[in-house]
C-alpha cells in the first residue's frame, strides 16, 4: 500500500510548484522515491494560506528525515548561500507534512513580515558562553529565539499535553515543529561567526557527527536555554540525538554534605524534559 507526504512550499521561497516538480522529476533519486503531484488539499491551519502544497506518493515507507534530505539536496544549490530548511510536522493522520522554508537569518531579510511560524531573534543578548568543545572558540552572544509565550506553549507541551494527548492537536503540532525551529535559531546564532563555523566543519569532515562534544559553560541564563535541541538545518535531527552534552556550572554551588549510615541506598532519579 502506497504512503502518502505533503510537502507545503512556504511563499517566502519564491518557488513555483512547476519548478519544484521540474526539479523533482529531473532527479533520478527523487523519481525514484516516490510521485510527486500538486494536491489540491486546502493547506492546514498551521500553514500560511499562501502555502502551495503538493503530494508525494511512495510505494514502500520512507523516514521523514530521509525525504528532508532529499529535498534539502534539490534545493540547496538553487538558494546556496542561503540554507533551504525543511520542518516534518506530523499531525497523526498518517500523513506527515513537511514545510519548505529558508534559514532563519535569510528568511528575514528575504521577507520580514511572512508569517510562517519562525520567530525573529531578539537584538539583545541574553548572556555570553561558549559552546564548542573542541578547541577554544571566539566568545559569542546569544538571544533566547522564544518569547515568554512561547516557552509557556512548550511547557504546555511536554508537560501537560502529553499526559493527555486527546485535545489541543493544532496547538501540540505547532509546539513540537517550534522545537526544530528553535534549535536552528540557536544554532544560527552559534555558526554565525565564519571562524566558529569553519572549526564544526572541519570537525564534521574529518572525524564525523557522531563525535562533535559540545561542553555547555554559562550563567544560569545561559543553561536555562533549550541546548539540547540545537540543529543544523542541514542534517535531518538534532546534534544531542547522535552527539555528548556536557553542561558545567562555573560557579558551583558549595555545600557540606553528611550521609547517615543506612542500611537503605536511597536513588533520586531526575529525568530532564527537552
Amino acid at each position: 500500500m502506497p504512503d502518502e507526504y505533503q510537502i507545503a512550499l512556504d511563499p517566502s521561497l519564491h518557488l513555483s510548484p512547476a519548478d519544484f516538480l521540474a526539479a523533482w522529476n529531473a532527479s533520478p533519486q527523487a523519481r525514484a522515491a516516490g510521485q510527486l503531484r500538486p494536491d489540491s488539499a486546502m493547506p492546514q491551519s498551521y500553514l500560511p494560506p499562501e502555502a502551495v502544497t503538493l503530494l508525494l506518493q511512495t510505494a514502500v515507507t520512507i523516514a521523514s528525515t530521509v525525504l528532508a534530505q532529499l529535498i534539502y539536496d534539490l534545493l540547496k544549490e538553487k538558494y546556496y548561500p542561503q540554507k533551504p530548511k525543511i520542518i516534518t510536522i506530523n499531525q497523526g493522520d498518517g500523513r506527515p507534512t513537511l514545510v519548505v522554508t529558508i534559514g532563519i537569518a535569510n528568511r528575514q531579510s528575504h521577507d520580514p513580515h511572512h508569517h510562517l511560524p519562525n520567530r525573529p531573534i531578539p537584538k539583545q543578548p541574553l548572556s555570553r558562553g561558549r559552546a564548542i568543545r573542541q578547541r577554544p572558540a571566539p566568545p559569542i552572544s546569544v538571544s533566547d529565539p522564544f518569547s515568554a509565550a512561547e516557552e509557556e506553549r512548550l511547557q504546555w507541551y511536554f508537560e501537560e499535553w502529553l499526559s493527555f494527548p486527546f485535545t489541543g492537536q493544532v496547538k501540540a503540532a505547532e509546539a513540537a515543529a517550534s522545537v526544530q525551529m528553535y534549535g536552528e535559531a540557536l544554532f544560527e546564532q552559534v555558526f554565525q561567526d565564519r571562524r566558529v563555523y569553519s572549526q564544526y566543519d572541519k570537525a564534521l569532515g574529518q572525524h564525523g557527527f557522531s563525535t562533535l562534544v559540545f561542553e555547555i559553560r554559562g550563567t544560569s541564563a545561559f543553561h536555562a536555554l533549550h541546548w539540547e535541541a540545537l540543529k543544523d538545518p542541514a542534517q535531518g535531527h538534532p546534534f544531542a540525538v547522535e552527539c555528548a552534552f556536557y553542561r558545567q556550572n562555573d560557579i558551583p554551588r558549595r555545600a557540606d554534605y553528611q550521609i547517615k549510615p543506612s542500611p537503605t541506598l536511597n536513588v533520586l532519579l531526575v529525568t530532564a524534559r527537552p
